[in-house]
């Protein structure tokens, strides 16, 4: 070999060299550094705490939608079927405008991410969601840039909780709620009050966003559906007694929020009810140590390929709070069975 063709050959291979190491190093940069322009992660990775801004700002997105069909006072409800115990399940403008923002948003940002919404609409256009800021925001700059799989999460969505207290102009009750599913386990929640324009949102091991807490009351407050009650009021005072006090109240977000926030000790549901209603609550009583559970006790399960349905629950605040609920509950649920 002359010398001509070892320079030849010499230059190849260290061209071959600098191109190796300049697509390795791209690729590490690509993969192990966040981009600054799309902090949402890549296709397979994403980025926590970028999801959790992004639910924010659809729960909210998703309010101010069903704030313009009550302005505009086009609901256009109708019954969609009835509940179990006879009741109707309402369907209005608010609950399908919501859901497409929300939906089309989720979709067209994490098309890897399975989403299950309580609404169904076949004018669901996921190449079309109104543009919103992806900026973090302010309250969750302290927490961590942490990447999961989009295989292992799921979305539960309720577009419009509280639909039949919104047909009947009792706007307080009413939220939107978004909840981020790993393993079955609720990992992010996301609670908006659009007529109060306040958002609760909590991260499992992380923490939650600012709740102003009420003292503990003497006597036991148990909060219950106002419309889909069953026999939860007699069942709560043969459990807790003559002297506690039942709060009949809309919405399974807003129950959930009151709980936390220390105005009931106990949200109590003796009937069906649906894994999009208390998902985001679930998330957010378990990152401040609370607790919520079927009302036979059992974990519930949010993976999205089981039964939507949960047979009842039980949810409080702490743990040491659910053990004594548990405790009175168990004999009127035992003579509810009988």
């Amino acid at each position: 070999m002359n010398k001509e063709m070892v320079s030849a050959y010499s230059i190849r291979v260290n061209s071959f060299g600098f191109i190796f190491i300049f697509v390795i190093t791209l690729m590490f940069l690509y993969y192990m550094i966040p981009s600054s322009s799309n902090d949402n992660g890549t296709d397979d990775q994403l980025n926590v705490r970028a999801l959790l801004s992004v639910c924010i700002d659809l729960a909210e997105s998703g309010g101010k939608e069903i704030k313009a069909v009550r302005e505009e006072r086009s609901l256009n409800q109708k019954t969609k079927g009835k509940t179990k115990e006879g009741a109707d399940e309402m369907l209005t403008q608010g609950d399908l405008r919501s859901h497409r923002v929300v939906v089309s948003g989720l979709s067209l940002l994490y098309p890897h991410m399975r989403v299950i919404s309580e609404e169904k609409d076949p004018m669901l256009n996921v190449t079309q969601s109104p543009f919103f800021d992806q900026t973090v925001h302010p309250e969750l700059s302290d927490l961590p840039n942490e990447l999961i799989p989009a295989s292992e999460l799921s979305v539960w969505v309720d577009p419009l909780d509280a639909t039949q207290e919104f047909t009947e102009d009792l706007d307080e009750y009413v939220t939107v709620m978004l909840c981020v599913v790993r393993h079955g386990k609720p990992l992010l929640g996301v609670i908006h009050f659009p007529f109060e324009k306040r958002t609760v949102w909590s991260w499992r091991g992380r923490g939650h966003g600012k709740l102003e807490k009420t003292p503990e009351s003497k006597t036991t407050r148990i909060i219950v559906s106002r419309s889909h009650a069953g026999d939860v009021t007699k069942v709560a005072r043969d459990a807790f007694g003559k002297d506690s006090i039942i709060i009949p109240a809309g919405g399974a977000g807003y129950k959930s929020v009151q709980v936390a926030s220390g105005k009931a000790d106990a949200y109590l549901h003796v009937t069906a009810i649906k894994k999009w209603d208390i998902c985001a609550g679930h998330a957010l009583l378990h990152s401040m140590g609370g607790q919520m559970t079927a009302l036979n006790g059992g974990d519930i399960d949010f993976s999205p390929d089981l039964s939507p349905k949960v047979d009842g629950l039980i949810a409080t605040a702490t743990k040491r709070k659910y053990s004594e609920v548990l405790k009175k509950l168990v004999p009127s649920l035992a003579k509810k069975e009988e």
